[in-house]
C-alpha cells in the first residue's frame, strides 16, 4: 500500500495561510498599512477600487528594502522582527509572523516597488499565485509601494464570499479609522474610486477625532491622561450625555494596537455604572501602554486578541481610573441623563495628570454572562434582525387582538359619539358602548407614519416640505458616502438632499413629520442603524430605512394633543392596512371590555 501523506506544495500551503490572514480586502489592507508602520513611515496613501476586489494600492516613505529584502519579504515565515522565541515577549512591531505577503501573494497579482533611501536604485517584483513573475531594478520613490490586484482571482469560491463593493469598502473604511486613530502622529491619505476621501495630517489627538468623526465630537469628550507603575493609560473618553445605540465607536489599542478584549471592555462599561441607561453605549479611544513582556499577542493569526500577564490588575487599574475621570467632571451617579444630548461642553480641553488612587473595586469574574464579542448586527432574516436592533418581538398575525369586521363596526358605530381622551400625555382613552379601547400615541403614530413612507416609497411619490433656507449637516467623510449610498430610498420618503465637499450634506426638503431641530440627531441614529446592523440593511434596505425613519418621525410620549389630533389620528390608525402592531410587534392599542374592568372590582377570596 503506497504512503498516504505527502508535503503540500508552496502555492497550495500559502493559499491555506492566507485564509487565516486575508479574510477580505479589508484584511490586506490592515497587514499592509501595518508594515509601512513598522517601516517608520510618516506619509501613507491608501488607494482602492471596487471594495478592494479589483485594486488596493499602498504607499508609504518609510525605510524602504534591499534587492535581496524584497524578494525575500514574500517567503513564508520570512521577517526582520524577530530572530528567537524569547523575542515574541518584547514586541515592539505590528508584525511578526511573516506570513503576510507570502499570503496575500498567494491569492492576487502583487507588485511591488521599493527602495533604501541611502539607494539609487530600487527594485520591483510582480507576482502571481505565488510565483515571482518578474524581479527588475528600477528608478522609484524611497520607500515601498504595493499594489494588489484581482483578490482570490486563484480561489473563486473565496472571491464568491465576499459580499458587494459597498459592504466591503466600509470594512476597509473601518480599518483605515481605526489606525488613523492610534497613530495620529502619521499623515494619512485615502482615496477611494480616484476621489479622495481622507487628508489627514500628523496632528493631536484631539485633532484626528475631529477629522475623522466630525468637528462636533470633540466637545462631547473628556481628555485624559493617567499613569501608574503597572501601566498607561490615555484617551478620550464620551460624557454619558453623549451615547450611541450601538458599539461602533469604541477603539482600545493596546500598545497601539487595536485589539478585542471584553474583560477590559467590561471594565469601561462598568465604570459608567448607574450614568447611562441600558442598550447604550459610550465612545471611547483608549490608548494603554504596558511593558510588552506583560502581554502575549501571539493569540491569533490577526494579531486582534491579547492576553495580560494579570488581567485582574489590569481591569482594576482601568475601571479606577475611568471611574475617577467621570468623578472629576462633576457627573453625578443620581442623575438620570438623557440618551443623546449635545449639552454640557468640556471647558478644559488640556489633559489631566495624575495617579492611580488606592480605592479598590470588586471585580467581577470572567464569565459568559457578558458577550466575548461585539453584537455584529442583525440576522439574515429582516423582522428577526428589526427586532434585534429595536428590541421588539415577532410581528404577531393582526388577528390576534380581533378581526378587521369588529374593529370597522365599532368605528363606524362610535364615530364622533365618544370622544376621546387623553392620559398622562402618552396615551388615548377612547371608550365605546361595551369597552374601552387604550391606545398609545407613540405606536399608533409610528404605525400611521410606516405605511405612509411605505406607500410612498413604493411609488416613489414622496414629497416633503422644502426648507426656506437649505440646512448643511456635517458628517464624516465615511459617512458621507453610505448615506449617499442609500439617497435614493431617502428621497422616495420626502428627504431631498445632495452632497457638498467630501464632509457635507445640503439638505432641501424634509418629510413633514420630521421637524428641523430633529434633523441632526435623525440622520446620526439613522447612520448608527445601518452601520449596526448592515447584513439585514444590504439585503432589504427599503424596509430597514422605512422602519427607523418612521421611528424618529413619531409621536412622542409627553405631547398634549387637542381633542382633533386625536380623532385624527384614531382615524388614521384604523384606515391603516396593519392597525394593531408595529412594524416591529409593539401593540399599538388594547382593549378593555366592561366584564374585564368589572373583575377588577370584585372581592377577593
Amino acid at each position: 500500500m503506497p504512503n498516504l501523506i505527502h508535503l503540500l506544495p508552496d502555492n497550495v500551503a500559502n493559499q491555506i495561510a492566507a485564509g487565516e490572514v486575508v479574510q477580505r480586502p479589508a484584511s490586506v489592507v490592515k497587514e499592509l498599512i501595518e508594515n509601512s508602520l513598522d517601516a517608520h513611515a510618516k506619509n501613507i496613501t491608501l488607494i482602492f477600487r471596487d471594495g478592494g476586489k479589483t485594486l488596493i494600492d499602498i504607499i508609504d516613505d518609510g525605510s524602504g528594502m534591499s534587492v535581496t529584502d524584497a524578494r525575500m519579504s514574500f517567503e513564508r515565515h520570512a521577517t526582520s522582527k524577530i530572530n528567537k522565541s524569547e523575542d515574541l515577549f518584547s514586541l515592539q512591531t505590528m508584525g511578526f509572523r511573516g506570513e503576510a505577503l507570502a499570503s496575500i501573494a498567494a491569492v492576487a497579482q502583487v507588485e511591488m516597488k521599493t527602495r533604501k533611501h541611502e539607494d539609487e536604485l530600487g527594485t520591483r517584483i510582480c507576482l502571481e499565485a505565488s510565483d515571482v513573475k518578474i524581479q527588475e531594478p528600477g528608478s522609484f520613490p524611497a520607500g515601498t509601494r504595493i499594489i494588489v490586484k484581482n483578490l482570490f482571482f486563484n480561489v473563486p469560491a473565496r472571491r464568491n464570499f465576499l459580499k458587494t463593493d459597498a459592504i466591503e469598502t466600509r470594512h476597509i473604511m473601518d480599518e483605515f479609522i481605526r489606525i488613523a486613530l492610534c497613530r495620529n502622529d502619521i499623515s494619512f491619505q485615502l482615496f477611494n474610486e480616484e476621489e479622495q476621501v481622507y487628508d489627514l495630517p500628523a496632528s493631536t489627538p484631539g485633532k484626528r477625532i475631529s477629522d475623522l468623526f466630525g468637528k462636533g465630537y470633540l466637545e462631547n469628550l473628556i481628555p485624559f491622561q493617567e499613569h501608574s507603575e503597572y501601566l498607561s493609560l490615555e484617551g478620550f473618553i464620551s460624557r454619558p450625555d453623549f451615547l450611541k445605540k450601538t458599539r461602533g465607536e469604541q477603539f482600545l489599542f493596546v500598545n497601539e494596537r487595536i485589539v478585542k478584549h471584553p474583560y477590559i471592555q467590561h471594565a469601561i462599561i462598568s465604570a459608567y455604572e448607574s450614568l447611562i441607561p441600558p442598550g447604550t453605549f459610550p465612545f471611547y479611544m483608549l490608548k494603554l501602554n504596558v511593558d510588552p513582556a506583560r502581554i502575549d499577542v501571539n493569540v491569533h493569526p490577526a494579531k486582534t486578541e491579547i492576553k495580560f500577564e494579570d488581567e485582574r490588575l489590569v481591569y482594576s487599574i482601568v475601571l479606577n481610573i475611568l471611574k475617577r475621570v467621570l468623578g472629576n467632571a462633576s457627573l453625578i451617579p443620581q442623575l438620570e441623563i438623557p440618551v443623546v444630548s449635545k449639552t454640557g461642553l468640556v471647558e478644559n480641553q488640556s489633559y489631566q495628570t495624575g495617579t492611580v488612587s488606592p480605592q479598590t473595586f470588586s471585580i467581577p469574574e470572567y464569565s459568559k454572562n457578558y458577550p466575548a464579542k461585539d453584537q455584529t448586527g442583525f440576522t439574515q432574516n429582516i423582522s428577526g434582525a428589526w427586532n434585534q436592533f429595536s428590541g421588539g418581538t415577532q410581528l404577531p398575525k393582526e388577528n390576534k387582538l380581533f378581526s378587521d369586521s369588529e374593529l370597522r363596526a365599532t368605528n363606524e358605530k362610535n364615530e364622533h359619539k365618544n370622544e376621546p381622551v387623553q392620559l398622562f400625555n402618552q396615551f388615548i382613552l377612547w371608550p365605546q358602548e361595551q369597552e374601552l379601547i387604550v391606545i398609545n400615541q407613540t405606536y399608533a403614530s409610528e404605525r400611521i407614519v410606516y405605511e405612509k413612507y411605505r406607500k410612498s416609497a413604493s411609488t416613489k411619490s414622496g414629497t416633503g416640505k422644502q426648507l426656506l433656507f437649505p440646512q448643511t449637516l456635517q458628517l464624516n467623510p465615511a459617512d458621507v458616502m453610505l448615506l449617499m449610498e442609500s439617497a435614493e430610498d431617502i428621497f422616495a420618503m420626502g428627504f431631498d438632499f445632495n452632497q457638498l465637499g467630501k464632509d457635507t450634506i445640503v439638505l432641501h426638503a424634509v418629510p413633514e413629520e420630521v421637524t428641523f431641530e430633529e434633523l441632526d440627531n435623525f440622520f446620526h441614529q439613522l447612520l448608527e442603524g445601518i452601520k449596526q446592523n448592515r447584513s439585514s440593511y444590504s439585503q432589504n434596505r427599503r424596509e430597514f430605512l422605512l422602519r427607523i425613519m418612521a421611528k424618529k418621525a413619531t409621536i412622542k410620549p409627553g405631547k398634549k394633543l387637542d381633542p382633533a389630533e386625536m380623532k385624527g389620528l384614531i382615524e388614521k390608525l384604523f384606515s391603516c392596512e396593519v392597525k394593531s402592531y408595529t412594524p416591529d410587534g409593539i401593540p399599538t392599542f388594547v382593549m378593555m371590555t366592561a366584564q374585564e374592568l368589572n373583575g377588577r372590582f370584585l372581592k377577593k377570596k
